[in-house]
């Protein structure tokens, strides 16, 4: 009897086991993904470093020796200041020598226009030539009434035409001289303009107002146009330049707000999207954009590395679950919700894409939907949860 009842209830037993192993094989396999929330999307949040608005390195205009640097490091100056000169002496001489040079060549041009208006060069032609005509004139007469031979009339006649060639000759050559006198003085004018530039190059002035932030020029030392002797920041405004991909800038446009945070110090700081570039890098499909920190009282320092993400996000109504969890039917959009791992159909509506997520209402953060399933799905199945995305 005894061995009746312990058989019975290993069968019992094992009737139990199977049940329990049949229930497991029949069950669908699902993976999830956990719906989040805007602030926990790595996705939105974009880097870079607190830059200031405009950066001018300055060179000299002229190469020369560093006479006396008049600024310092981190001071603020404005347009127009005095930054550093360079050693002009050479210069200035050059410049005596081109305006010595251009009194010259205007005493020269003066002569020139007073010969050219009172025709000094050529009036003394033109009355050799008058003379010419008038005995040619009267030759002629003679000739005509037979009172002199045909050689004396030929030898006027050459007389008048030598006397023509002669002051067509001064009046081309009164004209070149003023022509050319003026030419000079001109050039000579601008040979002064350029020494007085190279003199006046070697006082540098600030291009803009800023800070002074580096300098390499010192006195004695070398300068040229080709290496920057120091730099100007022009930190009236601060910015963070970030890399976004083309597929993401439709969220994007002038004037969104931005939060940017700036790890190091333990702040976040207001901004706003100031421009975006038209053109995306056709190597990294990324497009620059540029956002503007708001005035601060306590602003960041330069350099700084900073997390800019769009503002409000956090605060939305919205969810974000990664786009293989939808499903469509019948143009509604909806997704397979896992609680207690049963699923249920749950329609959704879709915002907009983000990145390789939606943002969709109807769902909370830390709800679990499914992205992948071993079985067609329609609600109510018990389902087992093969691994999870986060």
């Amino acid at each position: 009897m005894k061995n009746i009842l312990l058989f019975t209830a290993v069968v019992c037993l094992l009737c139990v086991l199977l049940a329990g192993c049949n229930e497991r094989v029949e069950r669908i396999t699902v993976s999830t993904a956990v719906v989040k929330q805007a602030d926990e999307l790595s996705g939105v949040v974009w880097h870079g470093n607190i830059e200031a608005l405009h950066t001018v390195a300055v060179s000299p205009g002229a190469s020369g020796k560093v006479l006396e640097v008049l600024v310092s490091e981190g001071q603020y100056v404005k347009a127009g200041d005095i930054l550093f000169t360079l050693d002009s002496s050479d210069l200035e001489l050059q410049l005596k020598q081109a305006q010595a040079a251009y009194h010259a060549a205007q005493v020269a041009a003066a002569n020139a226009a007073t010969a050219y208006r009172e025709n000094t060069l050529v009036l003394p032609a033109q009355i050799a030539r008058d003379d010419a005509e008038a005995n040619y004139q009267r030759l002629q007469t003679l000739y005509e009434a037979a009172a002199i031979p045909a050689a004396e009339l030929n030898a006027a006649k050459s007389r008048l035409e030598t006397a023509q060639a002669q002051l067509n000759a001064a009046q081309i050559n009164q004209k070149s001289a003023y022509e050319n006198t003026q030419a000079q003085a001109a050039t000579a004018q601008v040979a002064v303009e350029a020494a007085g530039k190279r003199v006046n190059d070697c006082t540098i002035l600030a291009p803009s107002s800023g800070m002074i932030t580096k300098i390499t020029a010192e006195p004695g030392a070398f300068a040229s146009p080709q290496a920057p002797a120091l730099t100007i920041i022009d930190d009236s405004a601060l910015l963070v330049k970030i890399q976004v991909l083309e597929t993401d800038i439709g969220q994007i446009a002038p004037g969104l707000a931005m939060d940017i945070a700036v790890q190091a110090l333990g702040q976040t700081y207001a901004g706003t999207v100031d421009w975006i570039d038209t053109l995306a890098n056709t190597k990294t499909g990324m497009i620059e954009v540029s956002v503007m920190l708001n005035k601060t009282a306590a602003p960041p320092r330069l350099g700084l590395t900073a997390d800019v993400q769009i503002s409000g996000l956090a605060k939305a109504a919205t969810a974000y679950v990664p786009e293989a969890a939808l499903l469509t039917e019948n143009g509604l959009a909806y997704v397979f919700v896992v609680e207690n791992s049963i699923v249920n159909k749950r329609q959704i509506e879709i915002v907009k894409k983000t990145n390789a997520n939606l943002e969709v209402k109807g769902l909370q953060a830390g709800e679990e939907v499914v992205i992948n399933s071993s079985a067609a799905l329609s609600g109510g199945e018990q389902v087992n949860v093969l691994r999870w995305q986060n």
